[in-house]
């Protein structure tokens, strides 16, 4: 990518590449764990944290190799910057993974289920804009599928913010739910913004 291989040649796949992936499989058990057909099992949730212990180690890796890295410093940034942001989303999986387990009276709500269906479709659309970031009309079809998911996730949080409201539950479960609700709401957003800068980027780079 922009004309630098991150890691040692050996290696099949570019540091940012591995990333995509385990942040695809991080989205993937998400949605195995919160299966609205009653297949879910916070079992899923637990096998995320080692795919997040992972994409630190990479991104400690891709952070030293561009120390001694002769290239453009803003292209640095630049890799540093998507590798940073991958990373990141795959920790704001874990921390819902935990937070999620860590409510025992928590159930799969149709919402969540929704929602955590289009976090991994976000991430699949990044997966695929990635590869083609130097060609700004081949990723445009992406980053415009990724923005119709953001907006989806804000009518889906409102709409289960407003159920919940008239649900009668009591105080306690609206507070959890709410905050289960946001999280993932702001997972989305993330997502979103991740696919911003590979837009930036791509523009930058045509």
């Amino acid at each position: 990518m922009f004309g630098v291989r991150l890691m040692p040649e050996q290696e099949s796949l570019t540091a940012l590449n591995r990333l995509t992936v385990q942040t695809e499989e991080a989205s993937a058990l998400l949605v195995r764990a919160l299966d609205g057909n009653g297949n879910g099992s916070k079992d899923y949730l637990v096998q995320i944290r080692p795919i997040s212990a992972e994409c630190n180690a990479i991104a400690q890796r891709v952070s030293e190799r561009l120390k001694h890295t002769f290239m453009d410093a803003l292209d640095r940034e630049d890799i540093y910057s998507l590798v940073m942001s991958m990373t990141g989303i795959v920790h704001r999986l874990d921390e819902f993974g935990s937070l999620f387990s860590s409510y025992q009276s928590a159930h799969c709500t149709p919402e969540m289920t929704r929602m955590v269906g289009l976090i991994r479709k976000i991430v699949w659309e990044l997966g695929q804009a990635l590869p083609a970031i130097e060609r700004p009309d081949e990723i445009q079809p992406r980053l415009k599928s990724i923005s119709r998911c953001q907006r989806e996730g804000g009518e889906t949080y409102r709409e289960a913010v407003g159920a919940l409201l008239r649900s009668g539950r009591p105080a306690t479960d609206l507070l959890m739910y709410k905050d289960l609700y946001k999280r993932l709401e702001s997972i989305i957003g993330d997502c979103e913004q991740v696919g911003s800068l590979v837009e930036r980027i791509s523009i930058k780079y045509a």
